[in-house]
């Protein structure tokens, strides 16, 4: 059982939900000094079965921007289809953060899986 629900798409009848992302394992987290600037690149895949429209959004939703943006746009994205994305965010200067994104529409409705 996932300890993040929102990473797991739910199942359609008589099928098993899938997870399609997780957090890695603690191994996997580097350590930032303070106020440092660094760039983390992750993929993203429409599994669905429509195209995400052309003025989609991966949002933040919750958590600390640490400096980044509030949101990239994308294009539109055809079923079955991966996004390469990259985001340049600077570390907090004291204590930890985190931040939670969502895709959502051209007016931040969230879509998808949360």
């Amino acid at each position: 059982r996932s300890q993040y629900p929102w990473f797991v798409r739910p199942a359609e009848s008589g099928s098993t939900p899938e997870l399609l992302c997780g957090v890695p394992p603690d191994k996997e987290f580097q350590k930032r000094q303070p106020g440092e600037v660094f760039e983390i690149h992750i993929v993203i895949g429409n599994t669905g079965s429509r195209p995400w429209p052309a003025q989609t959004v991966l949002s933040l939703r919750d958590g600390d921007p640490m400096a980044g943006p509030a949101g990239l746009r994308l294009q539109e994205v055809p079923p079955g289809s991966t996004v390469p994305l990259s985001l340049q965010l600077q570390a907090p200067t004291s204590g930890k953060a985190f931040s939670v994104w969502s895709l959502a529409d051209e007016n931040r409705v969230p879509f998808g899986a949360l």
